[in-house]
């Protein structure tokens, strides 16, 4: 793996295991044996394999008895190779939401290479396919490519546009980089006050604790506006957030998969992202959960 890869990967142990597939490229084996007492590389129970120490999935295995269909490999002239994956099922329950497929998916739009085992018969021993990068999703298949260095990691090759990197953070909503936070924020409330402007309304920015004040003549509704690189089902609300929303007519805005570019001057470009709107939104307490408390420290 390539600098820039690991340096986006979880933590050093991420680091070790897709180490492990890597330097096996090739070769056969038959179910791995953990790193180490506890460091697991797969598990026997299911083909995905997401460690409960980090959001993003570690591993996979293809068989060809099981209750999934995957495509062969198709290995191409250059060395590459690719293969569609069954995504995990459970009847009863929409694939999407089950937490095997939201964690594949927080791969995809993070760029992050997963261990691939391959089998081609029942019998065989596994194929260590390598490491590989799940890039599409279409029709309850994961397309995952071969992971070359340089590829999978955060940074693309300069073009005209003097575009130097294209960042992906490590998990949903949270930046280490406070300056490409706020530009995700600016980013999405600027195409709520568009969209608002279009809609012949005065659009003026408040900040807190909502983001705008739209007017159209004497009505006046309020904007809570939200925006992510990642593609959530979920967003963060502070207390002041929620209790106002339950007070005044407000609607909620949010702008997901934006995507951001750090310029060679320093700059940086957002641009695209998805748009969904709920009107009249009040946050129900069933759909809300907590994520931090305040703990009164006895004397």
């Amino acid at each position: 793996m390539d600098e820039a890869t690991v340096q986006r990967l979880y933590n050093e142990n991420h680091v070790r295991c897709l180490a492990w597939f890597e330097e096996r490229t090739g070769t056969t084996t038959t179910m791995p044996k953990p790193i180490g007492d506890e460091l697991f590389l797969v598990t026997q129970f299911k083909g995905i394999y997401k460690p409960k120490w980090m959001p993003y999935v570690l591993s996979i295995r293809s068989t060809p008895k099981g209750p999934y269909t995957d495509s062969a490999v198709t290995y191409n002239d250059d060395g590459s190779w690719s293969f569609r994956y069954a995504r995990e099922e459970n009847k009863g329950t929409a694939g999407e939401s089950l937490y095997m497929n939201k964690a594949l998916q927080a791969n995809m739009d993070d760029r992050i290479p997963v261990g691939v085992l391959y089998k081609e018969t029942e019998h065989s021993p596994y194929l260590v396919l390598g490491l590989a990068v799940p890039t599409e999703f279409k029709q309850s298949y994961f397309l995952f490519e071969s992971y070359r260095s340089g590829t999978a990691g955060p940074a693309d090759q300069s073009d005209a546009s003097g575009r130097s990197e294209v960042w992906r953070p490590r998990s949903a909503g949270r930046f280490a980089d406070a300056e490409m936070r706020v530009a995700v924020e600016s980013h999405a409330v600027k195409l709520a006050s568009d969209y608002y402007r279009e809609q012949g309304y005065e659009v003026t920015e408040v900040g807190k604790p909502y983001d705008l004040l739209t007017v159209k003549g004497s009505e006046e509704l309020h904007v809570e506006v939200k925006g992510s690189t990642m593609s959530v089902d979920d967003v963060e609300l502070t207390i002041n957030e929620v209790r106002h929303a339950r007070e005044i007519p407000t609607d909620l805005y949010v702008v997901d998969q934006i995507r951001l570019e750090r310029l060679n001057d320093g700059s940086i470009r957002t641009s695209g992202g998805r748009v969904r709107h709920w009107p009249n939104w009040t946050p129900a307490d069933g759909s809300l959960s907590p994520t931090r408390y305040r703990y009164q420290l006895s004397r």
